[in-house]
């Protein structure tokens, strides 16, 4: 997974998409690899990081 400003662009192009994309093409939009049960596992690991600190904040 990327880091920085590129990483930050490729993720709104994946948030902006939406529709009937198959989702292994939509998340080749944000360079994620949900190929194999690892990356999958791990994606799903990171956004869960980003709800919990977006869950802190709001508390």
């Amino acid at each position: 997974m990327q880091e920085g400003e590129s990483a930050v662009e490729d993720w709104l192009v994946f948030l902006s998409t939406g529709g009937p994309m198959a989702p292994l093409d939509h998340a080749k939009l944000a360079k994620i690899d949900i190929s194999d049960a690892r990356s999958l596992e791990r994606t799903i690991d990171f956004i869960g990081s980003i709800v919990a600190n977006l869950e802190e904040l709001m508390a």
